[in-house]
């Protein structure tokens, strides 16, 4: 294994570590006290640390892993997430008094005023549509913080900080598969009441799981292919994303899987030995996959020949739940047949930031969404985002994304950071149909490894 992905018993590891076991044994005794203390000091440390923003960042990345699994056990108020809001605004101040915006490379300012573009839209057809300031207001901060964050650890991150975050999602990993195996083998549970360290909410969990999965599979395979991880350690940690996925019904997993395979290997360095490589790794996919897939057809016979490929194409097509609510892969045209009707305007502005917006106090939820919650629009990020910006807000979200993708894709010193956001970049689209995590505090377990590629080619 490479010298920086090496692990080691620093004071923060040691301190994650601690967290976590505190987690395994809240899974049997849950007790409100303890489960505050924990993520109110990760919050604190945090802040304690703010003058040194890369460290800032592993608390608060940290808090992210650790506050669903309270949340969901009812052991802390769901409004404790909102911490991270706060830590958040913290190292947004702290990075505008500390660094010089002008040292910023052209591409990132590109990036960033295309995106203060996209909100100054998005409020500009709220006044005009809806007129809600105040679902603006909530809008922003549900879309604002993980392009925050993505730049944040873009500008402070340099490689020698970012081997600390595979140390970091490393001790997740394996504490979330013990998590998963209490889930299953001791409560019983199954499909979307798995969710490992992020709990066992249906609609929450699962999705949590999800994107902290794929991301780490992608860090794994990524790192492989430089030499950074060793073969047995790819393949233990592809086997037992394989094992989640089958009793926790990730169906999508099996899918990306292959995919991620695909592309870490279009974006790395290819020679015949790593072609060689590749078809092994193909094969013990294979392997693997012959096993876990009779598993879930077994646990879940609903699911019966859902790879073949005309199941695939059906689920990605049709309705979501076959009660007339949106498809995934068709999302704007069935927007347009149950609420735009094709006409010029919505279809190019949307109804405005904010005016679809969801939420658990009556206050911020939106009249649309009380109108039109039949179509769960609001469980994908891209039928949300097209809902309240259009075409024109989809193409000025993704742009910014696309313009640092071709930055990284024509590096002439492509190392494996560059590959990783290379691979997570181009994953983006397919996140934004599949669910709603870039709209939740899941996504930040996606904006910062998402900026290791930034980040490496701003530190050469």
């Amino acid at each position: 294994m490479d010298k920086s992905l090496k692990f080691s018993l620093s004071y923060f590891n040691i301190f994650v570590i601690v967290t976590f076991l505190i987690m395994l044994l809240e899974a049997f005794i849950p007790l409100s006290p303890i489960a505050y203390s924990v993520l109110l000091l990760i919050v604190v440390l945090g802040a304690y640390h703010i003058n040194h923003l890369p460290t800032a960042l592993l608390y608060f990345i940290l808090f992210t892993l650790e506050s669903q699994f309270y949340i969901s056990a009812g052991t802390v108020a769901m409004h404790i997430s909102y911490l991270s809001d706060l830590l958040l605004i913290a190292m947004i101040a702290k990075l505008l008094l500390s660094y010089q915006v002008q040292k910023l490379p052209t591409f990132l300012k590109l990036a960033f005023w295309i995106w203060v573009i996209f909100f100054t839209i998005g409020f500009l057809t709220n006044m005009v549509v809806t007129t809600t300031p105040l679902l603006y207001v909530f809008g922003l901060r549900n879309n604002v913080r993980f392009i925050a964050l993505f730049l944040i650890s873009s500008i402070v991150l340099n490689k020698s900080l970012i081997s600390k975050f595979w140390s970091l999602f490393s001790i997740a990993f394996l504490f979330n598969a013990l998590q998963v195996v209490i889930q299953y083998l001791v409560y019983g549970f199954t499909m979307d009441k798995i969710g490992g360290i992020f709990g066992t909410t249906i609609g929450s969990a699962n999705t949590y799981m999800h994107i902290f999965l794929l991301v780490y599979v992608v860090m794994a395979v990524v790192y492989n292919h430089y030499n950074k991880l060793n073969f047995l350690n790819l393949v233990s940690i592809v086997a037992v994303v394989i094992f989640i996925s089958a009793i926790a019904e990730l169906k999508i997993m099996f899918i990306e899987l292959i995919v991620v395979l695909l592309l870490s290997y279009l974006y790395g360095q290819l020679t015949w030995r790593k072609i060689a490589n590749l078809g092994v790794l193909f094969l013990i996919f294979g392997a693997l996959f012959s096993v876990a897939i009779p598993i879930l057809y077994q646990l879940f016979p609903d699911f019966n020949n859902f790879f073949s490929l005309s199941k695939i194409i059906q689920t990605a097509t049709n309705s979501y739940t076959g009660q007339q609510d949106l498809s995934r892969l068709f999302a704007i045209s069935d927007i347009n047949k149950f609420f735009f009707h094709w006409a010029l305007l919505p279809n190019l502005f949307g109804i405005g930031l904010g005016s679809a917006e969801v939420s658990n106090t009556s206050l911020l939820m939106s009249q649309f969404y009380l109108a039109n919650s039949s179509s769960h629009y609001d469980w994908f990020s891209l039928a949300f985002l097209f809902i309240e910006t259009g075409f024109l807000g989809l193409v000025l979200y993704l742009m910014p994304f696309g313009i640092c993708w071709y930055i990284l894709l024509k590096s002439r010193a492509r190392d494996s950071y560059h590959s990783l956001s290379l691979v997570l970049l181009t994953l983006i689209p397919v996140i934004m149909m599949y669910n709603n995590t870039l709209r939740i505090d899941a996504v930040y377990m996606l904006a910062i490894p998402l900026s290791f590629g930034i980040s490496s080619l701003l530190d050469s």
